[in-house]
């Protein structure tokens, strides 16, 4: 059964409006992903173990290893497993830091 309903001027205007303010909160402007672009390939420049690990074509093996190095104690993880977590350390604080700036634009 369809419905008909009479909607005033004034409730077209502000139902724009808020659907307007909803898709500026949920997408990027241009402007933005540029930045965000910018400053991730920074914290990859950075991190240059976390750029190669993101290369790999495992993408899930390789998110897996990474997470199970941040989690594991130091005395299981040779050398440059240790470097990996620490460079993982650095780059989630690296991207958190940009999402925080990026936001309140």
């Amino acid at each position: 059964m369809k419905k008909t309903i009479r909607l005033t001027e004034s409730d077209l205007t502000r139902i724009v409006k808020k659907v307007i303010k909803e898709q500026r909160q949920t997408n990027p402007t241009p402007e933005q992903e540029k930045k965000f672009k910018v400053a991730s390939d920074k914290c990859l420049a950075s991190n240059p173990l976390i750029a190669e690990y993101m290369k790999m074509d495992n993408m899930p093996g390789m998110i897996g290893n990474v997470l199970w190095m941040t989690v594991a104690p130091d005395f299981m993880l040779t050398d440059k497993q240790k470097e990996i977590k620490r460079q993982y350390e650095s780059y989630k604080k690296c991207m958190e830091n940009i999402v925080n700036n990026i936001s309140k634009m």
